[in-house]
């Protein structure tokens, strides 16, 4: 019987460039927005990002994936456009948040998706959490609060609440996103997913 322990190979150098050029562009991507918020309006950065990505990821799937891509039943078709739909809504909110907000509350609670991820799950999946998630989840709703409670203490305005509730709404969506995608993710390669 073989598992999955029994097909790990060792990444490559490319695999490491491209982890490493992933979390540059995560890492930079809220200061870029700022920077092209002054240029155009929210919606319009988040249409933009979603679109190339699109184009940059569809034309070498297609090449690699075509047979697979013409296998998809019309259930994964709905998952994926579902899905598709919760990751919109991730990044219209996040990059909405950062006109309000500061970049580093944005990002904050943006990446409170592996909470929401831990939250939903039960509802979603019916999977059980394990202890150590339920640990995590405490940590995290703790560490916002202590955000929450140094912005009141240190004058956060109505903007940056408003700012941090947008970046929190972008952190669900990007969590549902996770949610419908590792349903898809178990029946489709990397790539078609």
């Amino acid at each position: 019987m073989s598992t999955r322990a029994d097909h790990y190979e060792k990444p490559t150098l490319l695999a490491y460039l491209a982890l490493a050029a992933g979390v540059l562009a995560v890492s930079t991507g809220a200061i870029f927005v700022r920077y092209a918020q002054q240029e155009a309006p929210s919606l319009t950065l988040a249409a933009y990002r979603m679109g190339i990505a699109f184009v940059v990821v569809l034309i070498p799937t297609w090449i690699k994936h075509r047979r697979e891509l013409q296998t998809l039943t019309r259930r994964d078709l709905a998952l994926a456009a579902t899905s598709g739909l919760f990751l919109a809504v991730h990044f219209a909110k996040w990059i909405y948040s950062l006109e309000f907000t500061s970049v580093a509350i944005s990002v904050v609670m943006v990446n409170t998706a592996p909470l929401w991820v831990g939250l939903l799950t039960p509802l979603l999946t019916r999977e059980r959490l394990a202890r150590a998630t339920i640990l995590g989840i405490t940590a995290s709703v703790i560490g916002a609060a202590a955000i929450g409670w140094g912005l009141e203490r240190h004058g956060g305005s109505a903007n940056d609440l408003l700012g941090g509730v947008l970046a929190t709404v972008g952190a669900v969506g990007l969590a549902v996103y996770l949610l419908i995608g590792r349903n898809l993710r178990r029946r489709h390669s990397l790539g078609v997913y």
